[in-house]
């Protein structure tokens, strides 16, 4: 038994050292692995074949580097492109549109709306507008009764060349019943700039007033001329005009049109976010005589009190001399101080 072991055993080790001997060889020996052919799509079934170079490629070395030009290839292609396949189009010149049929008259240049998908969303444009209201009053009740009230309102629209403003104020004082004061004073302006860049404009101005303690029911009076913007700056703008006009005070001793020349100057000053200060004074002299004339002038302080609401705070003075005052005095002073509401 233990024979028989032995001899089993010793034939399973010289098999082992035969095969470990021998496959190496066979695998050696084999052809290479070929991948598994897969079927051609319609793309690489219609695609051209190569035709082949006749003659073969010039096998001549090349000639030294720097000094020679290098030879052209001695070979060229048998056949023509397959008749599917169409040569590379011409460059197109950039900034031209063209059509298919080459004619570049009938297509329209690049316009701005072609890539406005590729634009964020347009902001909302400024107001081109502003208009506000002032409200100021005060009174007493006793030994003496007293109320004042002035009203007032403003509005100015605004475009790159042009600017228009109307102002109204209404102004009523009385005491004891007795109405001691009632005007009523109208303010309306154009200007238009020549380009936008320009500092000279032509403006029109008119104005229409009405006063129960004057010599005359109403005045009106327009005028218009040429305007210069001396300075202009984030702190402040200084602006002057000239022209020539016209005034009549209807119920009046003199109830006649006066020519009139026009000079003016109109200053703003920017102390601060909250805080500014305007001033502006008219000339009115007459044409016949320069000794008789009109003087406007007027100064205001805003205080800004709440800008969330557009609040302010308003202290102004109006000063109207007339040096032809028939019989009443020619100096009237206003001064006020109003909440002032912009929107």
């Amino acid at each position: 038994m233990q024979v028989a072991l032995s001899v089993a055993m010793r034939w399973c080790y010289l098999t082992i050292l035969l095969v470990s001997a021998l496959l190496p060889q066979r695998l050696m020996a084999q052809e290479p692995y070929a991948p598994i052919p897969w079927p051609a799509t319609e793309w690489e079934s219609r695609a051209p074949v190569p035709s082949p170079l006749s003659p073969p490629l010039d096998s001549t070395p090349l000639p030294p580097w720097p000094g020679q030009q290098w030879p052209a290839l001695p070979w060229a292609p048998q056949q023509p492109l397959a008749p599917h396949i169409r040569p590379l189009p011409e460059p197109i010149p950039r900034g031209q549109p063209v059509t298919p049929s080459g004619d570049a008259s009938s297509v329209p240049p690049p316009s701005a709306d072609m890539f406005a998908w590729d634009r964020p969303p347009d902001e909302p444009a400024p107001k081109s507008w502003e208009a506000s209201i002032e409200l100021g009053m005060n009174g007493t009740e006793g030994n003496s009764d007293t109320f004042n009230i002035y009203l007032g309102s403003s509005f100015i629209q605004k475009t790159p060349r042009s600017e228009f403003s109307l102002e109204v104020d209404y102004n009523n004082n009385s005491s004891d019943g007795v109405t001691t004061a009632n005007r009523y004073l109208m303010d309306s302006r154009y200007e238009w700039l020549f380009r936008e860049d320009s500092r000279w404009e032509l403006y029109v101005h008119s104005t229409l007033e009405l006063d129960d303690f004057k010599a005359f029911d109403q005045r009106i009076a327009a005028d218009m001329g040429l305007g210069y913007l001396l300075i202009t700056d984030d702190l402040h703008e200084l602006k002057t005009r000239a022209g020539a006009g016209f005034s009549r005070e209807i119920g009046g001793p003199d109830d006649s049109w006066v020519p009139e020349a026009v000079f003016g100057l109109d200053y703003e000053l920017c102390l601060s976010k909250r805080h500014k200060l305007s001033a502006s004074t008219d000339y009115y002299p007459s044409w016949e005589d320069f000794r008789d004339y009109r003087l406007k002038t007027r100064t205001d302080w805003e205080i800004l009190l709440d800008e969330a609401m557009n609040l302010s705070l308003k202290l102004g003075a109006l000063n109207n001399y007339d040096s032809t005052p028939n019989g009443v005095k020619a100096n009237d002073l206003d001064y006020t101080a109003v909440l002032l509401w912009k929107y």
